[in-house]
């Protein structure tokens, strides 16, 4: 007799948009916002057309507020009614906070890139990590060297992922790093605030080297992260090429579900 099952290695869809309620320190409710969705599984089935329609249906039955601990519960219930034999999800989206500028106090509302991926599979648990971009102003390093006392400075995009015992709050990342840098992105600023950055800059030697060993230092304090990935992009005005560094928690090293650069094998 013909056995009509196969084992489909990747059954799912991707760049859904859709609106969520995002986890917010802010906000009880969750901020409301347009994530970009992916939802991937392993099915050991024939293809059904309603799969597509069920992964909808179970991802508008959780979408109030997503955050670390709701996923990783949600995304038993992809695992449980696809029967499944591995369900990723990734929620990418935009969040805003408002802020103040330096001089002025004008109110921004900035951008941050986030990014919510959640897996579980036969062999590994329900598991969830945050991502979330901070664009920064560090230090040009061959600036200390040249012109001590009168710095330049470059764009640096601080990406921060992580795993967590409890929720994690954009607001409390972007806070830690943007307390440890030269100055943070604003949307807007008058002439008083960019006199302000500027003359900041120059009389601030506060490299990516040394911004990047601050956050990971305060990241290794906090006993509910479990796991920990920092990295930074420098885009120096100078060149037409950016650099990358990336530090992670020593403790998840010989950890087979690491790769070689210090993300989670998802």
């Amino acid at each position: 007799m013909q056995n009509d099952k196969r084992f489909l290695v990747d059954v799912g869809l991707n760049d859904l948009d859709y609106p969520i309620n995002a986890l917010s320190q802010m906000n009880p409710e969750g901020q409301r916002t347009i994530a970009r969705i992916s939802i991937h599984s392993k099915i050991e089935e024939k293809f059904e057309s309603g799969w597509i329609n069920k992964f909808i249906e179970i991802l508008h039955r959780h979408r109030d507020i997503i955050g670390p601990l709701t996923l990783r519960k949600n995304i038993k219930t992809y695992y449980e009614e696809l029967n499944a034999k591995m369900v990723r999800i990734d929620f990418a989206y935009p969040f805003f906070i408002e802020k103040k500028t330096p001089a002025s106090s004008q109110l921004n509302l900035v951008k941050y890139k986030c990014t919510y991926s959640s897996k579980m599979s036969t062999t590994i648990e329900p598991k969830t990590i945050f991502k979330i971009e901070v664009p920064v102003i560090t230090t040009v390093p061959e600036s200390v060297k040249m012109n001590p006392g009168s710095y330049a400075g470059q764009l640096s995009i601080i990406s921060v992922v992580l795993e967590s015992y409890r929720e994690v709050y954009p607001e409390t990342i972007v806070n830690l790093v943007e307390s440890k840098a030269i100055s943070s992105l604003y949307t807007y600023l008058t002439e008083d605030d960019q006199n302000w950055i500027t003359r900041k800059i120059q009389n601030t030697n506060k490299t990516n080297i040394v911004l990047l060993d601050e956050i990971h230092n305060d990241l290794e304090g906090n006993e509910y992260i479990l796991w920990h990935s920092v990295s930074c992009t420098n885009h120096n005005p100078l060149q037409s090429f950016s650099t990358i560094m990336t530090t992670e928690r020593n403790v998840w090293g010989s950890r087979s579900d690491v790769d070689e650069i210090g993300y989670l094998n998802f």
